[in-house]
């Protein structure tokens, strides 16, 4: 077995309120393979968002291990963390986070500047990523000229265009109709099977969960030990799972 991109291992969040400790993630461990696409599933207030940053190094768990590419994120100093944030990880929100004040190809182009090249623009990998997602011709548009699915496609795009080998997905189609979420859900599946990413998504919609190639359910901090994969990973198989665990 190759080592797993990411990992938890008896991953738990504790917060203070007053005199008690609640607990947002409760002995968490699961891990994602390389080039795979995982779904984490549950309600709002499951705990998906305090994994996400736990997982990404925003956050420090109370106890337990977070291991990035084999790496143990609390072993880690602050501008370590940042630098794996910058070069390993690419980031999709909910509310897409573009900045307002540059146009589509900059912001897609941000992970790059980052990285040193002077040029973005013309550097083949943003050619590539501008082409597989039809950006073409937004490229000089700044983001109040964008469609909530336009500014979506540009943002998965700035997620992917320096080649991270994970992405972190944050509920990306709530704020999207139907037909907009699918597009976006469809660009997140390529970028998994065309792309050779790793993508983990959480949300709390089986339509998007089905897209993934297993899905986990996360209810009250607990990740429940059942999945789905295979021949039941559609919407109605994963949606009727959730009604049964009561999510």
């Amino acid at each position: 077995m190759t080592t797993p991109v990411l990992q938890t291992i008896s991953l738990f969040r504790l917060y203070d309120q007053g005199k008690q400790h609640v607990a947002a993630l409760k002995d968490v461990t699961f891990s994602v393979q390389e080039k795979s696409f995982v779904a984490v599933t549950g309600p709002s207030g499951s705990g998906k968002s305090t994994l996400l940053n736990l997982l990404a190094g925003l956050d420090a768990p109370s106890s337990g291990e977070v291991r990035v590419a084999g790496r143990n994120l609390a072993e880690m100093s602050e501008k370590e963390r940042t630098l794996l944030r910058r070069e390993q990880i690419g980031f999709v929100f909910q509310f897409f986070n573009l900045v307002p004040t540059l146009t589509v190809a900059e912001n897609i182009g941000i992970p790059l500047s980052l990285a040193g090249v002077k040029r973005p623009r013309t550097d083949p990998r943003f050619q590539k990523i501008v082409e597989l997602f039809g950006l073409g011709g937004l490229l000089d548009r700044r983001p109040h000229a964008l469609s909530g699915g336009e500014m979506q496609r540009a943002s998965i795009a700035r997620a992917v265009v320096h080649e991270p080998p994970i992405v972190l997905a944050d509920e990306p189609t709530g704020n999207l109709s139907t037909r907009a979420g699918r597009d976006v859900l469809e660009l997140l599946r390529r970028a998994v099977d065309e792309l050779q990413r790793t993508v983990l998504l959480v949300t709390h919609n089986p339509r998007d969960a089905a897209y993934a190639d297993l899905v986990r359910f996360l209810k009250d901090g607990l990740l429940l030990p059942d999945v789905v994969q295979g021949a039941e990973r559609n919407e109605a198989r994963i949606a009727d799972r959730m009604a049964v665990l009561g999510i």
